[in-house]
Order: C-alpha cells, then sequence, then structure tokens
C-alpha cells in the first residue's frame, strides 16, 4: 500500500541528493518512488541489482528500487553521460513510498523516517565535502577505494573510520542478539559488523 506526504527543501545551486531509503534503518521492504530509491542499484540492465551494500544496507528485495537516469538512449558509462533527477529551488515535492508490511496496522508501532542529504557541488561550504556522487560501477564502496571516482559515495571514508573505532552506544535496543563486537558497527541489525558501503551501522540502527 502506498503512501504519501509533502515535505519543502529549499535547494540553492546545483545540489546532490541522496536518499537513505528508510528501509536501511529498519527491515520492512520500504521503497522510495518519488524522490526516487535507488535500494542500491545504479545501471543494471535487468530486474536484479548487483549488491545490496553497494552504498548502504538496504535489505530490500532484488528487483526494487530505481536506475541513475541515462543521458541518451545508450546506457550511461561515465557521469558525464548520467542523467541524475534535478530539483529548483522553493521546489514543493511529493515524497511517495511503498510499504511492503505493516503500515497502518493497529497492532504495530510503525515509525517511518526520511532521511536525506544535501551537498552544495558549487562551494566547499562548512566541513569537508563529502562528494555526493552515484558513480559508475557497482562496486562496494570501501575506506580503500573511497578516492577512486567511479565508485559510488554516499559518507566520508573518515566518518566510517571514526565508526569502526569509537564504543558502540551501549543505550540502543539489541533484543536477543549477542553482538560480536564493541564498536559502534555492531548494532541488533547487524551484530556481526559487516560493511555496507561507508555506512555507520550504529547511525542506522
Amino acid at each position: 500500500m502506498g503512501y504519501s506526504t509533502q515535505a519543502t527543501m529549499a535547494l540553492i545551486g546545483n545540489i546532490a541528493i541522496v536518499l537513505l531509503v528508510v528501509a536501511a534503518v529498519v527491515r520492512a521492504d520500504i521503497y522510495m518512488h518519488n524522490m526516487r530509491g535507488s535500494n542500491n542499484r545504479l545501471n543494471e540492465q535487468n530486474q536484479d541489482r548487483t549488491s545490496n551494500n553497494r552504498l548502504f544496507d538496504s535489505q530490500n528485495n532484488d528487483r526494487g528500487g530505481y536506475n541513475v537516469g541515462d543521458a541518451t538512449t545508450t546506457p550511461a558509462t561515465t557521469a558525464a553521460n548520467q542523467a541524475p533527477m534535478k530539483y529548483y529551488e522553493g521546489s514543493i515535492l511529493r515524497l511517495e513510498w511503498t510499504s511492503q508490511h505493516g503500515s497502518m496496522n493497529d497492532n504495530l508501532n510503525d515509525n517511518l523516517v526520511i532521511q536525506y542529504m544535501c551537498e552544495n557541488m558549487q562551494s566547499p561550504g562548512y566541513g569537508p565535502l563529502t562528494q555526493l556522487r552515484d558513480g559508475t560501477t557497482t562496486t562496494q564502496s570501501t575506506t580503500g577505494n573511497a578516492g577512486d571516482v567511479n565508485v559510488g559515495r554516499h559518507e566520508l571514508a573518515a566518518y566510517f573510520t571514526d565508526c569502526q573505532t569509537r564504543e558502540r552506544n551501549r543505550g540502543l535496543f539489541i533484543a536477543d542478539q549477542t553482538l560480536n563486537g564493541n564498536t559502534a558497527e555492531y548494532t541488533r541489525q547487524n551484530e556481526n559488523g559487516d560493511d555496507s558501503g561507508l555506512e555507520c551501522p550504529e547511525e542506522r540502527d
């Protein structure tokens, strides 16, 4: 069943927007339609995505999500040939998503969190630029390939390194899970500390 709401965003200049789909927060099979959610897709020429951990832990079915747009009828192989969606300053955007399980059920406590990031591509702004990009390869983003412009990026490698080294928040609910580490990589939904792009599991959980 689909639900929608409205949000107003003031975007200055040429801003890249990344929606971290709420499915990265809960195991609920939720798909963004507007603004389009990737579900970790990039440029796959088939129904199944290549990786559910390319940029973040999407935890959705393989066939959900939207590719980055192509500027022509030929599949893009370079960033210059991609055609990402653009929005004008002051636009009123209608957010649309599909929630496959649970929503509007009186027996469930259902919380949907929309998280997004904006970055001005024309000036350094405040603090280090994350240099958001879709990339041109479905290779998983890691600290080792953070400098490769062909690999997508949602987070700075330095943020992920901090996640790997700081102690986890022991106030977070872990249910009956036995966590196999004590840094912020280890959470209720990521007890083994698996990597999903440069996303910090604790910030998602």
